[in-house]
């Protein structure tokens, strides 16, 4: 269980992590609890413990649920002919190795998502064996346990025992970095859903792969989100990440020059030039999306 303990403990070992990092990890003796060794982060010096190895394998058996009803979402989206859906929900689990708390705020959140896909599914098929005159009971009672199981492991993640083994960031990055996963799924999946052609490289590339996409921007938004939070460490990251985009930028261009019209946003070539990006869609009135995501990419990260 995570608790703070006071500053008159001292440490019997401790260990450096990042340099230029906000916290460091260690190991503390609890004075007359001598065979207790918690792991701890200590921020603002305050040290917060948390459970030792053997209590860390019984917070992570809470997650075997979780990843089971991961499984069988990734099955169900297979079976409807989906590629992206179930490697999304087949890769979810991994989120949670990176160790941070935003990752199971995100699984819980998708886990939410899952109960009523299954609920949508469980009417649906109840719905049409009824009108078919086809028996629905057992059916509809082993769905209905796969609800139970989905929506039980969205609840279990909430259990201290599970948010202990998950290191809270010093930046308290962990609410920011899960809005932003699940703003960046919301708004490419209503972009993927109603976009045609597909603004997703690899849908256009390889059909029914977008969701998979999707949850790979996600991810990397969260984890962008966390290391623009680091005050210290913010300059860097920002000169790396507009590295990074303008990399990607410029090559997908250059591809579309030289002939892959799929890297193309439209199939036709526009010159990605800020003043044409603002000047274009006030010239023809309407087309401000490439303006709008321009101007939130710059509140967001702000200037190289």
């Amino acid at each position: 269980m995570l608790r703070n303990l006071p500053a008159s403990h001292a440490a019997s070992r401790t260990r450096s992590i990042a340099e230029g990092s906000d916290a460091w990890h260690g190991e503390f003796s609890l004075g007359d609890q001598s065979n207790t060794n918690d792991e701890v982060v200590v921020h603002d010096g305050r040290p917060t413990a948390f459970p030792a190895p053997h209590a860390r394998a019984v917070s992570f058996a809470w997650l075997i649920p979780a990843v089971l009803a991961e499984i069988l979402l990734g099955a169900h989206f297979w079976r409807a002919g989906d590629w992206g859906l179930p490697l999304s929900f087949w890769a979810a689990p991994l989120l949670l190795l990176s160790g941070q708390r935003w990752s199971v705020r995100a699984t819980q959140w998708l886990l939410v998502a899952g109960t009523l896909v299954w609920i949508v599914a469980l009417a649906g098929f109840a719905r049409t064996r009824i009108a078919l005159g086809e028996p629905w009971i057992r059916m509809a009672l082993i769905l209905g346990g796969v609800v139970l199981l989905t929506a039980g492991s969205a609840i279990a993640l909430q259990a201290r025992r599970v948010l202990a083994a998950f290191a809270p960031p010093a930046s308290g990055s962990a609410v920011p970095a899960t809005a932003a996963f699940l703003l960046t799924a919301a708004l490419l999946g209503i972009v993927h859903t109603t976009v045609h052609p597909s603004m997703l490289l690899l849908e256009r590339f390889f059909p029914r792969t977008g969701w998979a996409e999707i949850m790979g921007l996600s991810v990397y938004a969260a984890w962008v989100t966390e290391k623009m939070l680091v005050p210290r460490q913010s300059p860097l990251w920002r000169r790396r990440i507009w590295g990074l985009f303008a990399i990607v930028f410029f090559a997908q261009l250059l591809l579309g020059l030289a002939g892959f019209t799929g890297f193309l946003m439209s199939g036709a070539v526009h010159f990605p030039v800020p003043a044409l990006i603002a000047a274009g869609p006030l010239y023809r009135g309407e087309g401000f999306f490439m303006l709008v995501l321009f101007g939130a990419t710059l509140a967001a990260v702000g200037p190289a």
